[in-house]
């Protein structure tokens, strides 16, 4: 049999305000026909190239497989490069592939062994073979060492064996652990986090026990069967199924100790082997024998894992340097629900064994379960003691009520929550509000809150109403509304769906309307503030990804505005007023979309291609026939164009996008200016006559 292995590399990703391009390259020392990623371009809109991401590598020559290192990430743009970070290493190597050197789970102990077989002992005897001692310097060979970034600090690394107790004596454990992290900046001062993998007594004092839990034993006897002196056992070179659990790990640690550089220390309690280990799988005789079902205890066969039940935080507590406990926190978990999915799955084994054949059959079990918060308790010196239950949707696995039980004094807050799901009799065809949900429904949009209740010992304090308006290109939130109370409601009527129509508490009242949403920029354009709130409207531009202009007081049809950076033919300025292109020559305004009426028409003009500028306006007047407006001449230059009632005020800004803003304009015509280095770093602030107001230095690259 031939196995062929056809990897695929992602090459790009691209979104409407720009794209990715992901380079790679063949030539990897490690693995023939194999490539490495060698950098990251960021292109914006119009393929415009922004910065790319490279990284540097070697290979470890002295290492028989020439292992593959990141050595450096490095940020390139047009005017260069610069260091990111580099990256260091330990130094011990690691063995070549397929080396007779490794531990009791595969972790390369540079023992020197020239078998696989390794030293079993079965009772009082010892069968010598392979050293699968695990050693630290190589099992953490080549491991990362160092972290360097680019103002001359570094974070490093210091590992250590894990360890567990096996038979009331505590072992250590093939793979690493962090010992701890010290975080050194450019001056001597550093800050050491330290990490203890030990249990604790109830006041918060580190024991000398590992709080270490291993996956799976050191067995490698698969069957023995027997009786009085004589004994046949069927033995395997390796450990085989279970010996790490699904996270790659061979222990797990149901506390941890993380202790400060000033010696405050948090003290973390979760889940591990200990409390939540795996079930027994079953194991049957082949044919099927009633009398021999046992569960398994075989190295060969897996078991029925229970992996999601470990790791979990069920306490965390924070120590000051005295020990005094200052807050602590435990949690409580659900598992189980209408959306738990069992898959059972079968393994065979057939044995040659003593004279004899013998086959069996080994059913386990895969299971698909939510892990849901249930409980939160909060006590301490720097907190009121809280108690904070959740209650979830048995289906659809969102919170639909948390209740929080404060003591001393008495309180409890619950909170209700409502969802497109708890409203089954919407359709598209009712009102605005039912059809929205209909279609949020239908495209199974059902973590979007619709109705916030909350209460204080069981009456209505506050309440948030989210009502949304669909159809086949878009749902939209159209209103934000609010309980307005005065004082506690003792009774509310609940948002629901009545004849077709949505129907709320009359003490709701409206904070917040998107009267006009954007398809291409999938946003609102036109929101108020209340039924009685100033329309403020925004244009979006860059390929719809920014606004480029918020006007207050006008209505998404009574405003336009351009800086040409999106207009075709402008043409490319380094003395533009704002962005980086201007108009020469006359500049048609589009009219068609505003309503009619009179407005207010301002814009910059330069004679002398860009030196100076000088601000024009004038009132016009738009009808329902008005097509355009002519500006400009034909040696001139624009920029800058707004069009909006006198009374509204506009703000208006320019991008360069994947750096960030280049100028903001206020409703007075003064703008601000801001400079990046080619890095993409702000050196300066300007201001209207372009003088700098503020500036950055970067010493360090």
């Amino acid at each position: 049999m031939e196995t062929s292995i056809k990897p695929q590399y992602l090459k790009g990703i691209s979104w409407k305000g720009g794209r990715l391009e992901f380079v790679s390259s063949k030539g990897r020392a490690d693995f023939s026909n194999m490539r490495k990623l060698d950098g990251i371009k960021y292109f914006a809109i119009e393929n415009q190239f922004v910065k790319s991401i490279n990284f540097s590598y070697y290979n470890l020559a002295e290492s028989a497989d020439k292992r593959l290192m990141l050595s450096e990430i490095l940020d390139s743009t047009a005017v260069g490069q610069r260091l990111v970070s580099k990256f260091e290493y330990l130094p011990y190597l690691i063995g070549k592939r397929n080396s007779r050197d490794y531990d009791h789970w595969g972790y390369y102990n540079g023992a020197g062994n020239t078998t696989n077989r390794p030293t079993i002992r079965i009772g009082n005897a010892a069968i010598v073979g392979a050293n699968r001692t695990s050693i630290l310097e190589y099992t953490a060979a080549n491991c990362l060492k160092r972290v360097y970034n680019n103002w001359g600090g570094y974070t490093e690394y210091e590992y250590e064996l894990n360890d567990a107790v096996m038979d009331n004596i505590q072992t250590p454990i093939g793979g690493i652990r962090v010992k701890y992290i010290k975080q050194q900046a450019t001056s001597n001062d550093s800050l050491i986090t330290r990490y203890y993998y030990k249990k604790c007594d109830s006041r918060g004092n580190m024991l000398t026990v590992s709080s270490g839990t291993i996956f799976s034993g050191s067995n490698y006897c698969l069957w023995a069967e027997g009786g009085g002196d004589k004994y046949n056992f069927l033995l395997s070179s390796q450990l085989l199924c279970d010996v790490f659990d699904i996270n790659g790990s061979p222990v797990s640690y149901a506390t941890v100790i993380v202790k400060k550089t000033n010696e405050s220390k948090s003290i973390y309690e979760y889940t591990s082997n200990e409390s939540h280990s795996d079930l027994p799988s079953k194991v049957y005789y082949i044919p099927p024998n009633s009398s021999v079902v046992q569960n398994n205890n075989l190295a060969v066969f897996v078991n029925t894992s229970r992996f999601w039940h470990r790791g979990l935080i069920n306490e965390e507590k924070l120590y000051d340097k005295s020990n005094n406990l200052i807050h602590e926190k435990t949690y409580s978990y659900s598992f189980g629900s209408t959306a738990k999915e069992v898959v059972k799955g079968y393994q065979t084994y057939t044995s040659v064994f003593a004279g004899k054949k013998t086959r069996h059959l080994c059913e386990y079990e895969w299971t698909s379960e939510p892990v849901l918060l249930k409980t939160e308790y909060s006590t301490g010196q720097d907190v009121i003691n809280t108690n904070t239950q959740y209650t979830y949707d048995k289906d659809n696995l969102v919170p639909i009520e948390i209740t929080e039980t404060q003591y001393a004094p008495y309180t409890k807050f619950k909170t209700t929550i409502t969802y497109p799901f708890n409203y089954p009799t919407t359709t598209t065809e009712g009102d605005g509000f039912n059809q929205g949900i209909a279609w949020m429904n239908r495209r199974h949009m059902i973590n979007y809150p619709i109705e916030t209740i909350r209460f204080k010992n069981d009456i209505v304090v506050g309440g948030n109403l989210n009502e949304y308006t669909g159809a086949l290109a878009i749902v939209a939130l159209n209103n934000m509304k609010q309980l307005k109370i005065n004082e506690p409601k003792t009774t509310y009527s609940p948002y629901a769906c009545v004849n077709g129509k949505m129907v709320c508490d009359p003490d709701y009242e409206i904070i917040s309307i998107n009267d006009a949403y954007s398809l291409p920029a999938y946003a609102p354009t036109q929101t108020r503030a209340g039924v009685h709130g100033k329309p403020i409207s925004v244009i979006y531009g860059y390929n719809n990804t920014v606004i480029i202009a918020t006007a207050t007081n006008a209505t998404v049809n009574q405003i336009y505005h351009t800086s040409f950076e999106d207009v075709n033919g402008a043409i490319i300025c380094d003395k533009a007023k704002t962005g980086e292109k201007v108009y020469r020559g006359i500049f048609n305004i589009p009219l068609n979309h505003l309503d009619a009426g009179q407005y207010l028409l301002t814009y910059w003009k330069s004679e002398n291609n860009g030196v100076t500028w000088e601000r024009e306006m004038t009132q016009i007047t738009v009808s329902s026939t008005s097509k355009s407006y002519l500006i400009g001449s034909t040696s001139s230059y624009v920029d800058e164009v707004r069009v909006h009632p006198a009374r509204a005020l506009m703000t208006t800004a320019t991008y360069k996008l994947g750096y960030g803003k280049t100028s903001e304009t206020d409703e007075n015509g003064y703008t601000v200016y801001y400079e990046y280095d080619g890095f993409g770093r702000i050196i300066k602030v300007l201001d209207d006559e372009r003088h700098v107001m503020k500036g950055y230095q970067y010493s360090i690259d």
